[in-house]
């Protein structure tokens, strides 16, 4: 069985099924029935077993499947999750302003804290102004920045980016203000849903955070990937 060129081929056993592709050195599996099936396993590693690495998309999340998929050699690498909500009436929390540039050398460390990677200025402003309605409300205490969030307003939806608070003063409730600041701007322009959108391998404290806030999972996508050589 070949897998090779873009069409790619469909698996199907009693237990699942699968589509399979390669692209190169590397091999592609897109698995409709996410549970413990070790025929499936099998056969897309016959049909990708010259590739390098393989990658399989998962369409939900279990903790059995994650395992199991483990004990098979492959590791979780990235997740994507949609989740969104309805626009209530919430208003704007005290503290939650619009961003400005004099705002920027603290959204920097704050975002360097939180992701690794610190944003110039510019940095900023250019994702600002890389998506239509690009905005960010930052959170005041006592006159410092001690969060943000970035988000961007398209047809009837506010869809939320990124969110950060500073290190020191997580584990208040500042995340939730900067939600309800966002829901807050997105009634006033008359959106009727707030979307979040995750993508990172240690999905499940963000996850948590995001349905605490009265989020719910509209879509998640698991990427597993294992290496058959180096």
């Amino acid at each position: 069985m070949s897998a090779h060129g873009t069409t790619g081929i469909r698996i199907e056993k009693d237990c699942g099924e699968a589509t399979v592709i390669k692209r190169g050195d590397i091999g592609y599996v897109a698995l409709h029935t996410p549970r413990p099936c070790d025929d499936l396993v099998e056969e897309w590693e016959r049909a990708l077993s010259d590739c390098r690495e393989i990658e399989v998309a998962v369409e939900r999340y279990s903790d059995e499947f994650h395992r199991y998929l483990g004990g098979k050699g492959y590791d979780l690498f990235r997740a994507s999750i949609l989740v969104e909500k309805d626009v209530g009436d919430e208003e704007m929390p005290p503290g939650v302003i619009p961003y400005s540039d004099r705002f920027a050398s603290e959204v920097s460390e704050i975002h360097k804290d939180a992701f690794g990677v610190a944003l110039s200025e510019s940095g900023i402003n250019e994702f600002l102004h890389s998506v239509e309605n690009g905005r960010m409300l930052v959170k005041i205490e006592d006159g410092e920045v001690v969060g943000y969030v970035f988000f961007f307003i398209k047809n009837d939806g506010a869809y939320i980016t990124s969110v950060a608070v500073r290190e020191d003063m997580r584990g208040r409730g500042l995340g939730r203000e900067l939600i309800k600041g966002v829901e807050a701007v997105a009634r006033t322009l008359h959106c009727t849903r707030c979307y979040g959108i995750i993508e990172c391998a240690e999905f499940e404290k963000p996850l948590r955070f995001i349905l605490s806030c009265g989020f719910r999972v509209v879509k998640m996508i698991c990427g597993y990937r294992k290496v058959l050589r180096g």
